[in-house]
């Protein structure tokens, strides 16, 4: 099942990913929960949050922007917390990432 919601009044969007599966690494759910802000034609990620298999490790961790995005930080949270965190985060790391190409396109 995937969900995507958009924010008002930016033009941001938070899209879960929630996928039964029979895997006990995953505890039978894999998942994730991003952050994306409407940039030049193209939603650009800014905050991940999943279980994915990362660097042949499982667990739950967390992908940001103004971070190696390639070394997510371990972090355990409820999918509720998880889903009010991202968007609080993506919220804060916007406001860089849209003056970032703002920016770049007044080269």
């Amino acid at each position: 099942m995937k969900v995507s919601v958009l924010i008002e009044p930016y033009k941001d969007m938070i899209d879960i990913h929630l996928e039964k599966v029979d895997n006990a690494l995953y505890d039978n759910l894999k998942f994730g929960i991003n952050y994306r802000v409407f940039v030049d034609d193209e939603w650009i990620p800014i905050v991940r949050y999943d279980n994915h298999f990362h660097k042949k490790k499982a667990g739950k961790h967390l992908h940001r922007i103004d971070r190696d995005w390639e070394s997510p930080d371990t972090i355990d949270m409820t999918l509720t917390e998880a889903r009010k965190f991202v968007e609080e985060l993506g919220r804060e790391l916007r406001v860089m990432v849209v003056k970032s190409y703002e920016n770049k396109n007044n080269l």
